[in-house]
């Protein structure tokens, strides 16, 4: 079974006849865990080291100091009296390691219940996630997203269920409409089985026979060559940049030459305030994603938008909608009405869209709501959709303020104001759906649509977002993010 996994392939793209193979191994509810790695690795996607002509290859696998209760373990929680044991844990991973085959486990190592350190729950995190990883496997950089986003929601015992944290994460790129097809397979005994098996598999085929050192922390990023024959644990700077550089620095060391373009050029920079979001042509999502929960009464942050966003023109003629052109975009807000209720019945976002009048080169904003499973649009709602009259500069540099301010459950005001803090309009929203739980949300970003892609490349950068506190570092595609 290999455990190197399709990346964003190109039809036309030049390929690499060599390959680091970047395997990140979690473990759910870890304490102290970080999911430093695999928001490294999303920052990283744009810039083409995971193509396929760039030096690396990517798998993500869930499994951490788990193991099947069985023989090959000591008989597990049997012997040992407990519900996860170090010793079992050990045991297991010593024995499924000695392979009739490489990339395979002995025959009786995959059975019997699987024992998480952490308890059940974190037992279904894991199946979550390597489930959705295989599910979504050739959808570029999406099985990442949902892996990192339940990383991030499933940080301890005190969370939400892990159920209603895939629903959450799923809601957050627009794709909570699968949820009940996808618990199906998590309960089906085929296809998730399969895909906690393939974990596992790589886990004890991996690790213990490459001579990797076991982890006291998670995560633990294994740089490995294309043939297996030869792996080392990454133990540099926990970051996109530091990444990047052990992936490169692996390539010319392992194969004696130079790696591919990606690592030739600089992709991230640090530190930075900015968080630029960009969504490819054809796309409807950004990379990288949006995640993580909202509770404050006042959110706000500062964006800038490309000359792009103001020029993008959508083949009205060819697209079954042929309202494309003035459907309105999603730049930034929150679902409402708790942590897991879905954002297309509840939420707040400010939408942009490109002005098509004069002057040229400007961006639409608008203040845009569900309210009760009230959509705003189809006819537009006054109330609901309120366009505001000051254009935003798309010219790369100029920045604006948005601000949310939640007084009360039933209404949210959106102010926008320039880059000093002046205010220049405000809209006030009154939701009917007067939720108790009214602050509490996921977070939104940029996304485009309705319903047509993008005709063309778009971002927009954000950075003193206080839903999370603060900025972050990226850099997009080559572009310095500053």
């Amino acid at each position: 079974m290999s455990f190197t996994t399709p990346t964003n392939r190109s039809a036309t793209a030049p390929t690499t006849t060599r390959k680091i193979i970047v395997t990140i191994y979690t473990e759910a509810l870890s304490p102290g865990q970080s999911s430093w790695a695999t928001a490294a690795a999303l920052q990283l996607w744009p810039s083409g080291l995971f193509y396929d002509y760039g030096a690396a290859e990517l798998a993500v696998v869930a499994w951490g100091d788990s193991y099947y209760d069985n023989v090959f373990a000591c008989n597990g929680t049997a012997a040992h009296g407990a519900d996860w044991s170090a010793a079992a844990a050990d045991c297991w991973l010593a024995n499924c390691s000695t392979a009739p085959a490489p990339g395979v486990t002995p025959d009786g190592c995959l059975t019997g219940a699987v024992v998480c350190e952490h308890g059940a729950r974190a037992c279904a995190v894991q199946r979550w996630q390597n489930l959705l990883w295989a599910h979504y496997l050739s959808k570029g950089t999406l099985p990442l997203q949902l892996y990192h986003c339940l990383s991030t929601s499933a940080s301890s015992n005190a969370t939400a269920a892990p159920n209603a944290l895939v629903q959450a994460c799923l809601r957050a790129t627009d794709l909570g409409d699968e949820y009940p097809r996808l618990l199906e397979h998590y309960y089906d005994t085929f296809r998730a089985t399969e895909a906690t098996q393939y974990a596992a598999t790589v886990m004890s085929t991996h690790v213990r026979r490459s001579s990797v050192a076991h982890p006291t922390e998670w995560p633990l990023v294994v740089l490995s060559s294309d043939d297996g024959l030869q792996s080392s644990t990454y133990a540099g700077e926990k970051s996109a940049a530091g990444l990047q550089a052990g992936v490169c620095a692996a390539y010319s060391r392992l194969y004696g030459q130079s790696p591919p373009d990606p690592c030739k050029r600089t992709t991230v920079a640090s530190p930075s305030p900015w968080l630029c979001r960009t969504v490819s042509r054809g796309a409807h999502y950004a990379s990288p994603p949006e995640e993580g929960f909202v509770s404050q009464p006042v959110r706000s942050v500062t964006v800038r938008l490309p000359p792009s966003d103001a020029a993008y023109v959508c083949n009205c003629t060819a697209e079954p909608y042929p309202i494309c052109m003035s459907a309105w975009n999603k730049l930034w807000g929150a679902s409402r009405c708790g942590d897991v209720h879905p954002h297309h019945l509840d939420s707040d976002r400010f939408v942009w869209r490109r002005h098509q009048g004069s002057p040229s080169g400007r961006v639409e904003l608008a203040a845009y709501s569900y309210d009760g499973g009230v959509k705003p649009y189809s006819p537009p709602n006054p109330n609901l959709l309120q366009p505001f009259s000051s254009l935003l500069l798309a010219d790369g540099q100029t920045t604006y303020q948005l601000r949310m301010e939640l007084p009360d459950a039933g209404r949210t005001i959106f102010v926008l104001s320039d880059a000093s803090g002046a205010e220049l309009e405000r809209k006030t929203v009154v939701h009917r759906n007067a939720c108790a739980d009214y602050l509490k949300g996921y977070q939104l970003s940029l996304y485009y649509g309705g319903q047509c892609t993008a005709p063309s490349e778009v971002e927009a950068c954000y950075a003193n977002d206080t839903r999370r506190g603060g900025g972050s570092v990226v850099e997009q595609e080559g572009r310095v993010a500053s």
